[in-house]
């Protein structure tokens, strides 16, 4: 699965961590892209060796005993820092900004921040940025630079966000049954700007809902092609800003009318912890997109503190287990037991299950002798534009 790339292209990777543990899950993530990961090393080890071998991307700990990140963010600002940086803790939020505020002063690109414990997906995302670029050094361009408000107006305004399909695999190889779509924004002079980063930023300048229509429009007008190729189902996310509007059902399925595409053909995924805010509102609009014939996803399942309530009060078809449980089922008994229990669970509930996250064939095997219905990742297929997704489909 890894990536070949000649030695102009290579990207050095390193995990800066004094869990051990958790250095090597952020490596075995890394792997697949094609990084050349080197091995783990506590913070004095990376000083000492600082020198022996090129930097690209460092994910770094801010909290570490001894020597902590924002230390050796000092001594990496000091000493040639790396073409691109990713700040990981546990600490509180504040804390993170402010440490990436920091390294921006020192001169030290930031490629993003993730809060202990983050999803397996949101660190693929950011590393994606590199994967995509076409060499080094257009990595380096795009995890530098930052899109303002304005210019995330702009593209929201002009409808400029693409969108991408991953395929979704029932129970063989060559059984395409769905597709989830993923947004994505070129931005014309900063290059590929992280979902990571423009769907908060559209969150906190209350714009997601504009945003997600956008990309639900982009996604019902190319799903459409598709469907002439294939039976499949779309899954997509949105907000949970968005449930708030009572309008939405009727919104989704006149857009769903206009390219002759049944309700009962789309999933939109709900995270687990988005309808908790104001559960009043959420229900309402949940129920009527039920009612719809439009079917819900309960996403990210396992990560969240109510999911029994949500799966009891809350009209879900399917039930998505988080990668990070998919990913350790082979290394780590509990995440082995909460899949087995998760699917077991939504089958007695009368609910499919995916499992996301699918890395490897042995992880595939495991999920479907477990009984998973669905299966996305990867090892599978990587998210893919339409002419290709439909090149795909047509090629069986």
């Amino acid at each position: 699965m890894n990536m070949p790339m000649n030695d102009d292209q290579t990207i050095y990777f390193d995990v800066v961590d004094d869990e051990i543990d958790f250095c090597e899950f952020v490596c075995d993530i890394a792997l697949p892209f094609g990084f050349s990961v080197n091995d783990p090393v506590a913070p004095q080890q990376f000083i000492d060796n600082y020198a022996s071998s090129r930097k690209d991307v460092v994910v770094l700990d801010i909290n570490m005993p001894n020597v902590d990140g924002i230390e050796l963010m000092r001594f990496m600002a000091a000493n040639q820092p790396p073409s691109a940086l990713i700040l990981v803790s546990g600490v509180d939020e504040t804390i993170i900004r402010s440490t990436q505020k920091l390294a921006e002063e020192l001169d030290i690109n930031v490629l993003g921040t993730l809060q202990k414990p983050f999803r397996k997906k949101q660190l693929e995302e950011l590393l994606s940025q590199c994967l995509d670029s076409r060499s080094q050094s257009d990595c380096c361009k795009v995890v530098s630079l930052q899109p303002t408000e304005k210019d995330l107006h702009e593209a929201i305004d002009n409808e400029r966000f693409d969108i991408v399909f991953q395929p979704q695999y029932g129970s063989s190889d060559s059984d395409v049954i769905g597709v989830e779509v993923l947004a994505r924004w070129q931005h014309p002079t900063l290059g590929n700007i992280s979902p990571g980063v423009f769907i908060p930023m559209a969150e906190s300048m209350d714009r997601i809902y504009d945003l997600d229509l956008v990309i639900f429009k982009k996604a019902v007008a190319q799903f459409s092609q598709l469907k002439d190729i294939a039976k499949l189902k779309m899954s997509i996310n949105m907000s949970s800003l968005d449930f708030f509007n009572l309008q939405l059902p009727d919104i989704i399925v006149r857009q769903l009318e206009e390219h002759a595409i049944s309700p009962d053909d789309v999933l939109i995924e709900v995270t687990e912890t988005a309808v908790m805010q104001d559960l009043g509102s959420s229900l309402d609009t949940l129920t009527r997109l039920r009612l719809k014939g439009i079917h819900l996803s309960v996403d990210d399942f396992g990560t969240g503190f109510s999911s029994m309530s949500q799966l009891v009060r809350i009209p879900f078809s399917e039930l998505k287990i988080d990668s990070s449980f998919v990913e350790g089922i082979d290394k780590d008994p509990a995440c082995k037991a909460v899949v087995k229990t998760s699917i077991s669970l939504a089958h007695e509930l009368g609910l499919q299950v995916v499992a996301e996250g699918v890395s490897s064939l042995e992880l595939l095997t495991a999920v479907r002798e477990m009984g998973c219905n669905t299966t996305q990742g990867f090892y599978q297929g990587r998210p893919m534009p339409l002419e290709s997704m439909k090149a795909m489909l047509l090629a069986g």
